[in-house]
């Protein structure tokens, strides 16, 4: 397997170490131990979305459009259950140019919370 930017093996060898047992049944606690090892480990920074807190600064073009939206009212109505039909097409847009997959704005349903993924992997 290609390094990419770590091998599965290093990825492996400190989920074994640490006591996870399989990356595919392992609990969103298992996998956050696992990412901290592996960016002290690799010296390799990760973008952190467990908590739904990057560790990024906020765009202000997304700071502003906040500030719209709040003084336009929209924090005292629920959005249409369906989802914002601008925000599904550049949902499905989004998946389209970064993983080359077409998903018709349909599809695209808003959520509430954060999911992490879970994998396959068998030792």
């Amino acid at each position: 397997m290609a390094e990419i930017p770590i091998s599965f093996e290093t990825i492996k060898t400190l989920a074994q170490t640490n006591g996870i047992p399989s990356l595919g049944t392992s609990s969103i606690r298992e996998i956050v131990q696992l990412v901290n090892k592996i960016e002290e480990y690799t010296g390799i920074k990760f973008i952190r979305m467990e908590m739904g807190v990057p560790g990024l600064p906020a765009p202000s073009i997304g700071i502003e459009a906040e500030i719209t939206a709040l003084k336009s009212g929209v924090a005292s109505i629920y959005p249409d259950i369906s989802g914002i039909e601008s925000l599904k097409k550049e949902t499905s847009r989004f998946i389209k140019l970064f993983l080359n997959v077409d998903i018709d704005p349909e599809g695209c349903i808003p959520t509430v919370g954060s999911m992490m993924g879970r994998w396959s992997v068998s030792w």
